[in-house]
Formats: C-alpha cells, sequence, structure tokens
C-alpha cells in the first residue's frame, strides 16, 4: 500500500468524517496507528490524511505489512515516523513499537534534531552555521555542547586511542548510534567496529539496506539495517554470527538476533548440519564483542590450511654422503605458485633433518633462511589478511609442524625401504599416520 495525500483541504469541503479525523489529530498520541484502529480508523487513506495532519508536510505512507513507514513525499530519505503493525515467529518487533524523528532546523532540513523511540530512548541534536553538530543530549544527559567540554571525542575524527575509547563504550546497534554521535563515515565506523569485534572487519558490498560486516575469512561477524525505508524490518535492527567449529570455520554455529532470538548449529563430519537448535535469551546485551582468543583460533586455522596445501616428495639421490651412504632429498612444496609452478626447496636429510633438535634460532631450527622468503610472507598476506608481526607466528609453527612430520615420514619409510630414486610422490602432513 502506498498512499499520498496533499496537506491541503479547504474549510468548506470538509465532511463529517474529515472533522472526526481531524479531531483525531489533537487527540492520539504514538503508537498512532495503534491509537487509530483504536478510534475505528482502519482505511488507507484516512490513515494517511490523519499522518499528514501531524506532520503538516505532503507525506508519502508505505505499509510493508509488519511496518508502516511516514516519509516526507519530496524527500523520502526523511523517515517521519515508523512503527510496528504485525508480529510473527520470525520478526523481532513488538506490535506499537514506533520511532518518531522531526527536522526543526531549516539551514539543514534532511538532518534530524528530534528522535524518540516507544522505549524512551532520545536525541537532540543542534547544528552550528557550517553544519557541524554542536550540541547533543540523549536520555544519558548532554554528550556534547556548543563549547566542545562535554564528549568532544564524539565529534573529533578518531585517531587510534579514541577509536578505542568509543569502541569500549558504544551500545547496540553500533551503526545507529554511531550516526547519533555524528560518526558517519564508513571508514570510521568499520575501524572502531574492528576494535569493538577485535579483528579487521571490512564492508560487505551490495547487501541492500544493510551494513554487514566480514573478517579476513570472508564471515560475516556483524549486520545492521541502516536503510528500512524498503524494509520489513526495522531501523537498528541487527544480527551477530559466530564460529565456534574449528573443523568447519567459514560455517557459523550461533546466531543472536536483536529481539533476542538465537540459533545454533552443529556439524556432521562431513560438513553438513547435524542438530539445529532455537532459543531466545532473557535480556539483550547493550554490547556483544568477540573474545581475544577469536585471533589465536584464526592464526591456528591459517597453520592447518598451510599445512593442508603443502606437499613434499622423498628420494633418493645418485650422489653419496660423506659416510658413504646414499643422499636422501626432501622436496617441500608450499601453498603459492611462482610462474605457474608451486615452490619447493630441497634439503638433505643429514644435513637439515640433524638440526631438529636445534630451536635456539630459526636459521638453526631451519638449517637455512630461504623459507622466510618475501613470496611466501607476501601470500600469507594477501590470502589471510593477517599482519607482518602475526605472520612470523604463523611461519614458524607452520614449520615446526611440516618439518617434524617430514622427518616422521622419512624414517618410516627408510625403515620399509620405500625411498627410491624414483621417489615417493607427493605426500602431504596426513598421508603417513605414524606409519599406518
Amino acid at each position: 500500500m502506498k498512499v499520498t495525500i496533499k496537506n491541503i483541504v479547504k474549510e468548506s469541503e470538509l465532511s463529517s468524517r474529515i472533522k472526526f479525523l481531524n479531531t483525531l489529530v489533537d487527540k492520539i498520541k504514538p503508537p498512532y496507528v495503534k491509537e487509530m484502529s483504536y478510534y475505528g480508523v482502519t482505511d488507507d487513506k484516512d490513515i494517511a490524511y490523519i499522518f499528514s495532519k501531524l506532520f503538516n508536510v505532503d507525506i508519502l505512507v508505505k505499509n510493508f505489512i509488519r511496518i508502516l513507514y511516514v516519509v516526507d513525499k519530496n524527500d523520502v530519505s526523511k523517515t517521519l515516523y515508523s512503527e510496528t503493525l504485525l508480529n510473527d515467529e520470525d520478526d523481532e518487533m513488538k506490535v506499537g513499537e514506533w520511532d518518531l524523528y522531526k527536522y526543526e532546523d531549516s539551514r539543514y532540513p534532511d538532518e534530524y534534531t528530534y528522535f524518540i523511540d516507544s522505549d524512551g530512548k532520545y536525541h537532540i541534536r543542534k547544528f552550528n552555521d557550517e553544519g557541524k553538530i554542536v550540541y547533543i543530549e540523549d536520555e544519558n544527559g548532554v554528550q556534547l555542547n556548543n563549547d566542545y567540554s562535554v564528549n568532544e571525542s564524539y565529534y573529533r575524527k578518531p585517531d587510534d586511542d579514541l577509536t578505542k575509547e568509543i569502541a569500549d563504550k558504544i551500545p547496540l546497534p553500533y551503526i545507529k548510534e554511531l550516526n547519533n554521535y555524528a560518526i558517519t563515515d564508513e571508514s570510521q565506523i568499520v575501524e572502531i567496529l574492528s576494535y569493538v569485534f577485535g579483528k579487521e572487519l571490512k564492508r560487505v558490498k551490495n547487501t541492500g539496506g544493510w551494513f554487514s560486516l566480514e573478517d579476513e575469512m570472508g564471515r560475516v561477524i556483524y549486520a545492521e539495517l541502516t536503510d528500512a525505508f524498503n524494509s520489513t524490518f526495522k531501523l537498528g535492527t541487527w544480527v551477530i554470527f559466530k564460529y565456534e567449529d574449528d573443523r568447519f570455520p567459514t560455517q557459523w554455529t550461533y546466531k543472536l538476533q536483536s529481539n533476542g532470538e538465537t540459533e545454533t548449529k552443529e556439524y556432521s563430519k562431513d560438513g553438513s548440519v547435524k542438530i539445529r537448535g532455537y532459543g531466545e535469551i532473557e535480556k539483550i546485551p547493550k554490547r556483544i564483542t568477540e573474545s581475544v582468543d577469536k585471533k589465536e583460533r584464526y592464526l591456528k586455522y591459517i597453520v592447518k590450511s598451510l599445512l593442508d596445501n603443502s606437499e613434499y616428495i622423498i628420494k633418493k639421490l645418485t650422489s653419496i654422503d660423506r659416510d658413504g651412504d646414499p643422499r636422501v632429498s626432501v622436496l617441500l612444496f608450499r601453498p603459492y605458485e611462482v610462474d605457474g609452478s608451486w615452490s619447493s626447496h630441497t634439503f638433505l636429510t643429514k644435513d637439515f633433518f640433524g638440526l631438529l633438535s636445534n630451536y635456539s634460532e630459526p636459521v638453526k631450527k631451519y638449517g637455512t633462511t630461504k623459507e622466510f622468503s618475501k613470496q611466501f610472507i607476501k601470500y600469507i598476506i594477501d590470502t589471510y589478511g593477517i599482519t607482518n608481526s602475526e605472520v612470523m607466528n604463523v611461519i614458524e609453527e607452520y614449520y615446526t609442524i611440516i618439518y617434524e612430520k617430514m622427518y616422521s615420514d622419512y624414517l618410516w619409510l627408510k625403515e620399509e625401504g620405500e625411498i627410491t630414486k624414483s621417489g615417493t610422490g607427493r605426500l602431504n602432513w596426513k598421508t603417513i599416520n605414524d606409519g599406518k
């Protein structure tokens, strides 16, 4: 349903019905539609007429079944009022919940100066001649005043320390709250929420009215509705996902919606959903962040991914070592390509594996510094989006595991007499399990 109303009616043309509707304009209070229904006003045109009188502008009313929106007909981006009409098992909102906006500064007609919702949450904003917000007040008191002495941090462009300060206290819904405090730049929002969740996030493109954030693995961590006009959900609706199954790190295991509804998933060995659960938390939290150990879990995932995509070949050489035994080489193929071919390094087993017990420094530990090549570092950073300091930790753990596994395989294959000049063929760290 879409109805437009011109706010021009000649007094002589007023019918008894219009006169009745006019009396309601001064009588009803939010939730308006629920109040209108109480007085028997359910016709779409009657509802639109009352809203045009309430807001004293030409308006457009759109009813998306669950939510009714009232916007300025000349600027549909200006939401004047919204109200929840229906409630079902998939909808987080209750019938009669409402938001109301006022735009009372003629210099900046697109900026709201007053907001209040059915929970009593409100914002008052004032602007100077340059269009900067110089006063902010909410239900917790004055946050910013004319001389910037109360809470200047919400006005200035955040630096690193200030970003952390805001991230430590901003409540849900995060983006709506940041917008209320004059933080609207996308890069600043992403930076702040990266601190909130303890990891580098980036915005997912082409998600309609949703502002969705994903991590380095492309996993959606947080999504919030920032453009509600063409949605059946309310502005500020949010969803948070968690990924807690190390076997399937890109499949979410827990979802919490802003209405308190939860969904959990448990997976079978093949990755299919084995158990799906639904619930509801009694008290919706004001803030949700991810624990620090999520980063450690992600770094372990990277190591495992590198191991899964590494291969090696063990074979005899025609030359002999200083003891007169045939030399044995190990070719390690790491998971990145150079000029179309897998990168590899060859190590002579006696020269290399004899150093496995010496962990005093990387050169002695690995026998060579070539493993710390720029290509390998670049591959890991580009693929997994981690920092330079984190990549060295990943590389050390990767080589510790892969080298010890290659040495174990070498000893077992040597005992079995399976190391030949033609080589073993490509193995990986899971090919041989303790000789079984």
